[in-house]
């Protein structure tokens, strides 16, 4: 899962929450679910209320699927969604 994430100026030197779990097409948690914090600086010569752009990368391996259909990844920061990135299984015969 590859992600850019805005940070407002303003968001800078903060402590923002971050949690991307993995939901079936019904919403219901699948696992794994990752917690955690993000805190940017601003980068130098940056004009107050510039936001800046941070890429994400997280590796998920060996995610068992329980069968063909819809899932996503939810990207979400104090109980807002910032993201929905949606796929689907399929078996090949």
């Amino acid at each position: 899962l590859v992600l850019i994430l805005r940070i407002e100026y303003d968001e800078a030197l903060a402590d923002i929450p971050v949690v991307i779990e993995l939901l079936d097409e019904d919403d219901n948690p699948l696992g794994p679910r990752i917690e955690g914090v993000i805190n940017a600086g601003h980068p130098p010569r940056t004009k107050r209320g510039t936001p800046t752009f941070h890429p994400l990368a997280v590796a998920f391996n060996m995610i068992p699927f329980p069968h063909e259909g819809g899932y996503r990844f939810r990207v979400t920061s104090g109980g807002s969604e910032l993201a929905s990135v949606p796929f689907r299984v399929r078996t090949t015969t």
